[in-house]
């Protein structure tokens, strides 16, 4: 929304990245114990590979809710218009409380974040 009006409704598959496999191991042995709790957005422009671990200038967002319904998880966020300003968003990622990313997309273009725009949304995983 810019000015509170909506200017662009976006939806896209995400890449569930192998840092999240390998996060899902050790909580499935017990190793770890944590969940998804951040939204991050970034201004890189490379695609997606299962290898990513970070985003390129990367801000981080705390999910506003996290829900669950049977194999479904919904994390909804929401960017104020305090938040990343300055970064050209090209990409957003999941991240879990111990910094591992989860989650990967990258955008056809950027969106120029300023203090005008606000950003909101959610992100579905299906297990």
């Amino acid at each position: 929304r810019k000015n509170g009006e909506v200017i662009e409704r976006w939806e896209d598959h995400n890449l569930i990245v192998d840092g999240a496999r390998q996060l899902m191991a050790k909580m499935a042995a017990g190793i770890v114990s944590t969940s998804i709790t951040d939204l991050g957005v970034g201004s890189g422009n490379a695609p997606e590979t299962v290898d990513d671990t970070a985003l390129k200038n990367g801000v981080l967002i705390p999910i506003k809710t996290r829900t669950v319904n049977d194999k479904q998880a919904r994390f909804d966020f929401f960017i104020g218009t305090d938040q990343a300003n300055g970064i050209n968003i090209r990409e957003f990622g999941l991240f879990a409380a111990n910094g591992t990313m989860f989650a990967h997309r990258v955008r056809d273009r950027s969106l120029e974040k300023a203090d005008d725009l606000t950003i909101e949304g959610y992100w579905e995983i299906n297990f």
